[in-house]
C-alpha cells in the first residue's frame, strides 16, 4: 500500500539507549514547518479530536461509546481510518520519508515487550484514577454540593448497546493501533522532538492524544494521559515504534474485551 523503498536510508540506531541519545530523531530534509506539521495534525486527527470533545462537552460520551459496540459503526470506522492512512501513506511518500524513518522495527522481542507494557500502563492509570476519586472524595465532604454539581455535566448511561463481534473487534484494534501510533508517534513525535527535544515532544502529543479521548469522561482521559505518557517514554527510550503498535492494540482488545464480556452479561439479548 505504500510506495516507499529502503535504498538512501540512513543507518538506524540500536534499540539500547546510548546509542539513541545520540542519533537525530529524523533526517533534515524531513523536519517540517510549523504549518506542515499542524496541517497534518488538523487533517489526520482533528476530525477525531473533534467528534470527541463535542461528545464529551454534549453529554452523551456514554451514547458515543455505545455506538462503537454494534459491527456497522465500528467498520465504519475502520473505513475512514483506513482510507486516512492511505492519504498519510501518500503524504509521507511525497515528502520523501523511508520505511526505515518510521522505525518499525518487528521482532519477537519488541512485541513481548509491547505486550508486558500493559503492565506499568494498567497500573499508572489506576493509581491516577483512583487518585482523582480521593480527590473527589475530599471536595464532597468539604463542599457537599460539589459531587452533585459534577454529576449534573455526567452523561446519562444508555441501557441498550449494540452487538460487536469479535472479528470486527480484532481488526478494529489492530488497525486503530496502527493508525495512531504511526501519526501520533512515529510522525508528530519525531517532528516535535527534531524541533524542539523529545521532552517538549512527550508532553505535547500527551497533550494532543488525550483531546481525543475526551468521550471517556474527565477522569479517565487522564488515566488515558498516563498511558500515553508511558508509551512516550518508552519510544523515547527504545525509538521502536512497533512495541507501541504491540502495546496499543493488547491494551484495546482487553480492554474492549472485557467490556464486550459484561455488555453480554447485562444485556444477554444484545450478544
Amino acid at each position: 500500500m505504500i510506495a516507499m523503498t529502503e535504498s538512501g536510508s540512513p543507518t538506524q540506531p540500536s534499540p539500547s539507549a546510548p546509542d539513541n541519545q545520540g542519533a537525530p530523531w529524523l533526517r533534515p530534509d524531513l523536519v517540517a514547518p510549523w504549518w506542515e506539521i499542524g496541517v497534518a495534525g488538523a487533517i489526520f486527527i482533528g476530525n477525531f479530536t473533534y467528534t470527541s470533545i463535542q461528545a464529551a462537552m454534549m453529554g452523551s460520551s456514554q451514547r458515543f461509546l455505545s455506538l462503537l459496540f454494534s459491527n456497522r459503526h465500528m467498520l465504519v470506522a475502520c473505513a475512514r481510518e483506513s482510507l486516512f492512512l492511505a492519504v498519510f501513506f501518500a503524504f509521507l511518500h511525497y515528502r520523501g520519508w523511508k520505511i526505515a524513518d518510521l522505525r518499525i522495527k518487528a521482532t519477537w522481542w519488541s512485541s513481548l515487550q509491547g505486550i508486558l507494557l500493559y503492565l506499568p500502563t494498567s497500573i499508572g492509570r489506576s493509581c491516577s484514577v483512583l487518585g482523582i476519586i480521593v480527590l473527589l472524595y475530599y471536595l464532597q465532604t468539604k463542599y457537599r454540593y460539589f459531587l452533585p454539581f459534577l454529576l449534573s455535566f455526567a452523561p446519562h448511561e444508555q441501557p441498550d448497546v449494540s452487538n460487536l463481534s469479535w472479528p470486527v473487534l480484532f481488526v478494529a484494534v489492530i488497525l486503530n493501533a496502527f493508525y495512531e501510533e504511526l501519526i501520533c508517534t512515529g510522525y508528530l513525535f519525531n517532528q516535535f522532538a527534531a524541533k524542539r527535544g523529545p521532552l517538549f515532544a512527550l508532553l505535547l502529543l500527551d497533550l494532543v492524544r488525550m483531546s481525543y479521548h475526551t468521550y471517556q469522561g474527565p477522569v479517565n482521559v487522564l488515566g488515558v494521559g498516563v498511558i500515553f505518557l508511558i508509551y512516550g517514554a518508552w519510544y523515547w527510550w527504545t525509538r521502536n515504534l512497533w512495541s507501541l503498535i504491540v502495546a496499543h492494540a493488547f491494551v484495546d482488545l482487553v480492554s474492549f474485551g472485557a467490556l464486550k464480556i459484561m455488555v453480554e452479561q447485562l444485556h444477554p439479548h444484545h450478544a
